[in-house]
């Protein structure tokens, strides 16, 4: 699915950015170019980095009470 219409980028290569150390909005935007220009993905990526991708990229969260 592309994710950045505006650039033609997929979800997968938003994903992979992440995985390969993208922390926040700005790193995405260097690395691939999705969010860079009307600024419409940029909820979806925020998303994938607050979610999964996060997880993937750091490794499962460790719970403590």
């Amino acid at each position: 699915m592309i994710l950045c219409l505006c650039r033609g980028v997929p979800e997968n290569v938003v994903c992979a950015a992440i995985r390969a150390g993208a922390g926040t909005l700005n790193d995405v935007e260097a690395m691939c170019g999705a969010g860079s220009d009307c600024g419409a993905c940029q909820t979806m990526i925020e998303e994938l980095l607050i979610g999964d991708e996060r997880v993937a990229r750091e490794g499962t969260p460790v719970l403590t009470k």
